[in-house]
Parts: structure tokens; sequence; C-alpha cells
């Protein structure tokens, strides 16, 4: 149906003439509000808000990447998702523009609508009539396909499934397993003198070491972070399914953006980290004598995407950069070079201006997911075993009711499906309904995060025009 809608929107648009321009995606990406498409690709797992500082890296690091590279291939589609959106938008908005309704029409509308009579009906109410007192013929059947036979086409080959979801999801037992384990790392954290070593090494979540405003936290940490003292660990809370805690570093009153051009050495065409750092401070000297940043930054920077601008990057808020490039930037005052070293190499660092102050905080946190234990997944594991061991062709809804699981049905899935009726289960699962044949059960339990799935192939629908057999339970 998706696929329908966007050919016909297609035709249609594109017979009137309307496109979405190159200023106009540019603003649906990257303007003030972003299409909903794009809010919600680039969010920010802890706040749950849409955060630009991922979207333009990874519109920075698509940039670097080979064009057959898969990336790319993501990218494009989210952009014509976003145009196909727009286009729709635009053509609703033609459509409801061009409706006028005369004085004459809404004078007619009115007076029928305020028209009274009075009838006597009988009702024939369908749906009294009990099923089994209906019985259709075989001509019933055939007239009606006939009459219909364009909706019952397959685009593409699709399977049926009968399946039983083994469920591991974590207990209150692992809730209360991964609280213990979080409580004793709080202790921990308290008296170590290696924050963010010690944090790095046992979140699960890498979070990174830099000054963060309010907001910037998970809801439930933030506003303890933000009143405890620093020295003080916080925590644990919990959010969206992890414990979390806190141990408070350092706080000051900082700016909230930073404008700034970059100069980007790779120690690895400069010899190495010495000879690129000396060179780095050469540069600084230079750039502080006078001379001019965007003449040196077009001559040395490695950095294609801004050395044609003279190395501007433009304006950036937190979490927008890399830790070290951003605590450098934000560290530093108005006017001063600064250099740094990343990831991406050694960064000549000029800040053209700071905007706005607030007061952020640099902690060192750490989260625990709350995951299934071994004798939760075992237990459900057993089960699995238990009712897979038991099937054969024709069996399995009657092992399902011995073994008293509920068998779930999926109709009309396709090769590239990822969810059964709202359930997330394994590619493999699917990648085998399409090779099996009718009647097969599945050839393992397979496993996902937290499930175990035993299935069973009940009908395949080739592509194209569906023969009236495999429709027949539709048509009643």
């Amino acid at each position: 149906g998706q696929y329908l809608n966007r050919e016909l929107l297609k035709n249609e648009v594109g017979r009137i003439g309307l496109t979405v321009g190159k200023t106009e995606l540019n603003d649906l990406v990257q303007g003030d509000n972003p299409s909903m498409q794009i809010q919600q690709a680039f969010r920010n797992p802890q706040t749950g808000q849409f955060d630009r500082g991922q979207l333009n890296g990874f519109i920075s690091q698509v940039g670097t990447l080979p064009p057959g590279h898969e990336a790319h291939a993501q990218w494009d589609a989210l952009l014509q998702s976003v145009m196909d959106e727009q286009l729709s938008t635009k053509y609703t908005n033609l459509i409801n523009n061009s409706i006028y309704v005369t004085a004459l029409e809404a004078n007619e509308e009115y007076s029928q609508r305020n028209k009274l009579a009075n009838f006597e009906y009988v009702l024939l109410d369908y749906e009294s009539v009990p099923d089994s007192s209906v019985t259709l013929s075989d001509q019933d059947y055939k007239a009606y396909y006939n009459e219909n036979k364009g909706v019952f086409k397959n685009e593409e080959e699709t399977r049926n499934l009968e399946y039983v979801v083994f469920d591991a999801s974590p207990t209150a037992q692992d809730t209360a397993r991964v609280r213990t384990t979080i409580e004793e790392l709080k202790a921990q954290l308290a008296e170590s003198t290696t924050d963010s070593l010690f944090a790095a090494v046992n979140s699960d979540t890498k979070y990174p070491y830099i000054f963060r405003k309010q907001g910037e936290f998970s809801p439930a940490l933030d506003t303890l972070v933000f009143r405890a003292p620093v020295g003080t660990t916080v925590g644990p809370v919990l959010t969206n399914g992890r414990f979390e805690i806190a141990k408070i570093i350092d706080t000051k009153v900082g700016p909230d953006s930073v404008k700034a051009s970059h100069i980007l050495l790779n120690p690895a065409t400069e010899g190495g980290m010495d000879k690129a750092k000396a060179k780095a401070d050469s540069i600084k000297g230079l750039i502080e004598k006078g001379e001019s940043f965007a003449a040196l930054a077009v001559q040395f920077s490695v950095d294609e995407g801004s050395k044609i601008n003279g190395g501007e990057l433009g304006t950036f808020a937190r979490g927008m950069m890399v830790p070290a490039f951003e605590n450098a930037a934000f560290d530093a005052k108005k006017g001063d070079v600064v250099v740094a070293n990343s990831q991406f190499g050694i960064h000549i660092i000029k800040v053209e201006d700071q905007i706005g102050s607030s007061r952020v905080v640099k902690a060192a946190v750490i989260d625990k997911q709350i995951n299934s234990g071994k004798e939760t997944m075992n237990a459900a594991y057993n089960k699995a075993t238990q009712f897979f061991g038991a099937l054969n062709k024709n069996n399995f809804q009657e092992v399902a009711t011995q073994q008293g699981v509920s068998v779930l049905k999926a109709d009309n899935i396709t090769a590239m499906e990822t969810m059964l009726m709202g359930t997330e289960v394994p590619r493999e699962l699917v990648r085998w309904a399409f090779e099996a044949d009718k009647g097969d059960v599945s050839d393992k339990i397979y496993e996902s995060e937290t499930k175990y799935v035993v299935a069973r192939v009940t009908g395949i629908r080739e592509k194209g025009q569906l023969p009236l057999e495999a429709v027949k339970s539709e048509i009643e």
C-alpha cells in the first residue's frame, strides 16, 4: 500500500510540477524545525529529544565515506522519505486550498441538514444471522473472485506462519540483581580517584566526559546532578530499563555554544604524532603573529569539508563535537587559538565567538542495563526445547494446547520482515521460512535477545495473481 501510494503520488506531483527544492530540503533536514522523520532518526537515547549533534556528526561522517558505502544508501533513503512526505503535504494543501463552496451550495447544504421527515423502516441485521446458517457455493466464491481479481494480487512472495514465543524478559529477580551491582559500583565510584576511567570501564553506555547543560542528562538523573555538590555520587535512578549513577566532578558557568574554525592535521601523513604536534604549534604561532587563519586552513588542513571555507565550522552547541574538541573550544575564551588532539588528528582551533551562558556540570556516569540472567534464559529455553522436541508437521496446535502455550499467527509476511504481529523476531527465522515448504516446522529454536521462537509454515503465496483456493478464507 505504501509503495502504491508513493508511485501514485509521484505521477500526480510530476504531472503538475510539484517539487522539493534544495533550499527547502535543507531546511527540512537542518533548519530550525526539521522534519519529524529526521528528529526521530537522530534522537538522544538519554533525553528522548532530537539531537542535532548526532545529525551533524552523521552528515560529516557520510561525507568522508566512499560512494558505495551502506551509510550513503541509508541517508539517501531517509532524504527520499522526507521529500515524499513533504510532497504529500504540499499536494494535500493544494487540494484543500482548491476547494471552494459557493453561497448557493452552502445554503442548499444548510437547507438539507435542517429538513425533517417521519418514516418507518425495517432493519435487516446481517450480524444477527449465524454464519452456520449461510452456505456459500463454489459458484459464489468464483463469482466474487472474478469480480474482485485486482484485490487478490501479491506484489511480492509472502508466507503465512504460526509460531510460539517463549519470553525470557528480565524478571523481578533480574532487576534486583542489577540493582545490587549498580549499588556496589556506586560505592566504588565514590572512592575512585580515576573517575572517568572507572566509568568508561564499568558503564554499559560510554558517555562522553564533558560539561553538560541541564536537560542533557537523562530526566531522572538530571535533577540530582544539578542539585548535588561537587564530589557527590548520586543515584541509582531507573531510566528506560537501566540503572544510572553519577559522580559530580566539576561545575561552572560556561557558554551555550561556540563559533569556531579549525585546521586539522593527520599525524599519519606528518611523520608521526610528535612532528604533527610541532607543526600545529608552529601554525598556531603564525596565527598569533597575524597570519590569515583562513589561508593557513586552505594550505594545511586535511578536513576537506571545512578547508574550502577557510576552516569555518559555524556555531555548535555542547554535544555536537567529539569530547576533546568540545572541551578545548568551550574552555577557551573568545579570540583564543588552542591546540587539541582527538581521534581525527590534531586540531588548531580558533574561537571566533561564544554565545550565551549556563551552569554546566561534568559528571562520570555509569549505567547498567537490566538484562535477563542465566536462570531466566534457561527457564525459557527449557520450555522451548520441550515444545520443539514434541513437534512434527501435523501436531503444532495439539502440542501447544498440551503444554499450555499460545499459538500466534502471522499472515502475508515478506522476506524483509523483522516483526511478526508487533513481536521482533530473528531475521534468520524469516529467512528460513522463505526456504521451507508448506507444513515445515522450523529447523531449530530461533533466538533473539530475550525470546525463543518456534514456527511452522502454514501457507505460501507466490508473487502475482493468487488462485481462488488461496483466498477463500478472505472472501468468507
